[in-house]
């Protein structure tokens, strides 16, 4: 298995466009513009064949595309449309972190051809394109540089090189004015860059300067958080090599199963849907996703319910198994009565002990057994005059 870093900026090109087109197809027909902050942040085929870039002023699309259909950007139109995208991205990696509607990074570390994995993703992705990396502003400049006839820009091999060329003014991880300060002092290009000494960069940028001197030299950072699903627990079971024993796969699902619980009680949480995917040696992974009727937080439970869900799929060179249980909720937990499961005995000590602590904090009038309650002067007279007469 290969241990080095694979991280995939994963972007759907046109996506607003396309989620308006698709809900409302004759937008497809004029030039379609969706803009934010007096930018333009989408343009469909037709507004782009006018000269429309994303990043031009609105000022400056409306006269090109004068009499076309502009919309202004709200978040929630598109998020259904992500939310799908996403999930067959979760199909491929439990290490998904979306960045915005239309671009995620996801680590393709552990499998053993991350490559073929993220072509097999790009491609399900209607408007898919990649860029893949070691690091994360790697990726997500090379996922800028994806073209139609090269979908995924793969620079894990050739990171020096493609760092050495990449434009500092493109390199978002960095402040502008850091930037304009860099091109003002004629260091147009990163491998410029990498020729200044630590000691110029800190004169010129602080703190910064080391920051400057890593993004230079190729480096920078590479963890990808695991936030999409939203509130899922996962795990994962990679073996040596390929396989299709059976009785090695019951095996895993008892780990998996053990495992996944004792995260979930030690977070405290449960679930009703679980996902089940085998990472295949060749080709996209196998998923399966089912609801059940009962939330699941037991070993018990949650391997019986693997095992039902693995039963109708056809496995072959199983290079790893993964479980989630996405979109988990804290467990309800219900007391009946105070002291339910101590005797009589027991259940006073215990309530005992409980009050003086209430009084030690807020004083011997802060709280009051059922006894010592006065009884209001009305049921003593009742009870006196139940007492004299024998009536109930």
């Amino acid at each position: 298995m290969s241990a080095m870093r694979y991280l995939l900026c994963v972007r759907i090109s046109r996506f607003y466009t396309r989620t308006l087109e698709a809900r409302e197809p004759h937008l497809a027909k004029r030039p379609l513009v969706v803009h934010r902050e007096k930018q333009v942040l989408d343009a469909n085929l037709q507004a782009r064949s006018l000269g429309i870039k994303v990043g031009m002023g609105l000022s400056e699309a409306k006269l090109l595309a004068e009499g076309g259909n502009f919309y202004g950007y709200r978040e929630e139109e598109y998020r259904d449309a992500q939310e799908r995208w996403l999930n067959i991205c979760a199909e491929y990696s439990d290490f998904v972190e979306p960045l915005g509607m239309h671009h995620a990074l996801l680590d393709l570390s552990r499998h053993p051809n991350p490559r073929n994995l993220a072509e097999s993703l790009v491609l399900r992705l209607e408007g898919g394109r990649g860029g893949a990396g070691l690091t994360r502003w790697i990726a997500e400049a090379a996922a800028e540089e994806a073209s139609l006839g090269q979908p995924i820009f793969d620079v894990t091999a050739s990171g020096p090189e493609f760092v050495k060329r990449y434009p500092v003014m493109q390199l978002l991880a960095l402040p502008i004015e850091v930037r304009e300060k860099l091109v003002f002092l004629g260091y147009e290009t990163m491998g410029q860059v990498a020729g200044l000494s630590v000691s110029v960069l800190r004169k010129q940028f602080g703190e910064l300067g080391d920051s400057i001197r890593i993004f230079a030299k190729g480096g920078g950072d590479a963890h990808v958080e695991d936030s999409y699903p939203p509130e899922s627990v996962a795990d994962r079971l990679m073996f040596e090599g390929a396989v299709e024993d059976l009785t090695m796969l019951d095996e895993a699902m008892q780990t998996l199963a053990d495992r996944l619980a004792q995260t979930l009680i030690e977070e405290d949480r449960q679930g009703k849907t679980l996902e089940l995917l085998f990472d295949q040696e060749d080709g996209p992974p196998v998923a399966r996703k089912r609801t059940f009727a009962r939330s699941m937080q037991s070993e018990t439970s949650l391997y019986a319910a693997l095992i039902l869900m693995m039963r109708d799929i056809l496995v072959k060179s199983v290079v790893g198994i993964r479980v989630r249980m996405p979109r988990t909720i804290r467990t309800k937990r219900v007391q009946s009565a105070f002291g339910a499961y101590l005797d009589q005995r027991m259940r006073n000590t215990a309530a005992d002990v409980a009050i003086d602590r209430v009084k030690s904090v807020f004083g011997d009038e802060s709280i009051k057994t059922g006894a010592e309650m006065p009884t209001p002067r009305r049921k003593q007279l009742l009870r006196a005059y139940q007492d004299a007469t024998g009536w109930v």
